[in-house]
């Protein structure tokens, strides 16, 4: 018939050699990348309301890229992160010559960052730092990140559902940022107990890392950079990396004392990739060892990931709720004093 549309065979066969053509793509590419670029391609076609990749290929406009730049941005995505993203989503529609200017689009990325080095950082400084954090939250949560090797943004999801400790050692059960994958970690006992104390006054669903009295949202991450950084200048500890841009000892350092910790022990490479939420190889994809193995090995490092018995939680926030009533009885008193001269004088506290 004349003018008629597709008919269901031809769709599929449209819809089969749209997604051939990008898995060939595919195939020349490490298996990393090509899992990197399909992992993007998912998210463009989630936050740009496709359907699927056949759907994106047939419609994709710039300002579908522009829309998912902008996503990226605001998810706190690193510039490489979206670069890559971006990388992939280009690539992608290459393929099926999408009229968009990439020129202009390129213009909304973000700068790729200098090189800079991320050292591990020394027990003592990790000490130090702890000690000038006034915070108790956020100083837990750096804590938490040296003695799990945890990314930020992995420590600062978790929930108070997320950790147990009816076993021996407790554990806290999280996604990785890189596999989205759930993965355990042991916890030490002394982390384990400051926790405990935290979570008391916490529910299933709250986050256990949030802002003062708003335990349904998250803390953010450059709220515990900045007090990192400023503990840091505190502790007379802040220098200059050898960059001479970035720092010497940064949050991202702490996982890296947590991976040099477990090296020196002697844990397995294995074990130790899959604490850390690294991805396996192929022939190591088939071995599956039980939380029991992972354990096992943890155990020849679990001294060097105990500190020093640091100041207890609770005794700490009760000197904080301590200073704050001080403070403000002192302004309170200061206000009356004002309105009323002779105030302090009846009160026979002159």
């Amino acid at each position: 018939m004349v003018g008629a549309g597709p008919s269901h065979e031809e769709d599929v066969s449209r819809d089969l050699g749209v997604l051939d053509v990008w898995e060939g793509f595919l195939s020349a590419k490490t298996g990393t990348t090509a899992e990197n670029y399909r992992a993007a391609m998912r998210r463009f076609v989630t936050t740009c309301g496709f359907s699927d990749l056949v759907d994106a290929a047939m419609r994709a406009e710039e300002k579908d890229l522009v829309l998912f730049i902008r996503h990226l941005r605001d998810e706190g995505l690193a510039p490489q992160s979206i670069r890559l993203h971006y990388q992939a989503v280009k690539s992608f529609l290459s393929l099926y010559a999408r009229p968009i200017n990439w020129s202009r689009v390129e213009n909304l990325l973000p700068k790729k960052r200098n090189v800079r080095f991320n050292e591990a950082v020394p027990r003592d400084v990790v000490e130090a730092v702890l000690e000038n954090m006034d915070n108790s939250t956020k100083r837990l949560a750096i804590w938490l990140i040296w003695a799990t090797g945890l990314r930020i943004g992995e420590a600062l999801s978790l929930r108070a559902r997320d950790i147990d400790f009816t076993i021996d050692p407790p554990k806290l059960t999280v996604i990785s940022e890189k596999t989205h994958e759930p993965r355990e970690v042991p916890l030490p006992t002394d982390i384990a107990e400051a926790l405990k104390q935290h979570l008391q006054r916490l529910q299933p669903g709250d986050f256990i890392f949030h802002p003062r009295g708003n335990p349904s949202k998250p803390l953010a991450r450059t709220k515990l950079r900045a007090a990192f950084r400023s503990a840091l200048i505190k502790a007379n500890r802040a220098e200059r990396d050898k960059s001479g841009i970035g720092w010497r000892y940064t949050i991202h350092g702490l996982r890296r004392s947590y991976e040099t910790n477990l090296v020196r022990a002697g844990v397995n490479s294995m074990v130790v990739g899959l604490l850390l939420g690294h991805r396996i190889g192929i022939e190591q994809h088939y071995l599956r060892l039980t939380y029991d193995d992972i354990v096992k090995e943890w155990r020849k490092a679990e001294n060097l990931l105990t500190l020093k018995q640091p100041i207890p939680t609770n005794i700490e926030e009760r000197l904080h709720a301590l200073e704050e009533a001080v403070k403000l009885y002192e302004k309170i008193f200061a206000k009356l004093e004002e309105k009323f001269p002779n105030f302090m004088r009846l009160l026979d506290l002159e």
